[in-house]
Order: structure tokens, then sequence, then C-alpha cells
């Protein structure tokens, strides 16, 4: 419903109305980044625990315009 009507308030008069978007997630660490294709190689047994050594994620929160994101 959001989309339509900033679709219709825009053809009705343009740029009148903007969107900024919340872009939330996981940002890959350089040893996730090391596939080429981003597969992760499953097996049926169960995944080990991690140990206190390796890091945590880094979550990333962004609000990005729509100009901005337009095209990417």
């Amino acid at each position: 419903m959001l989309y339509d009507f900033h679709k219709y308030q825009n053809d009705r008069r343009p740029g009148t109305v903007h969107a900024t978007y919340l872009i939330y997630g996981v940002k890959k660490t350089s040893k996730q980044q090391n596939g080429a294709d981003g597969d992760i190689e499953m097996t049926s047994s169960m995944p080990e625990t991690e140990s206190h050594g390796e890091t945590a994620p880094l979550f990333s929160l962004s609000l990005v315009a729509e100009d901005i994101l337009k095209g990417k």
C-alpha cells in the first residue's frame, strides 16, 4: 500500500513524496567473502560450536534516501 501511495502521489505531483529506506543486516567478514559465489557447503552433522576466539557478527543499520539507492 505504501508503494502505491508513493507512486500515486508522485504521478500527480512529481517530487512531492520522498522515501527513506531502512537497511539492516549482517556485514560479511573477510573470512565469509572468500567463497567465489557465496555458497556454503552443508553437512549432515551437527555444526561445531563457535570458540570464544572467533569474532561476533557485525550488524549494520543504514538510513538511505531513495535518490541514493536508485540504480544500485
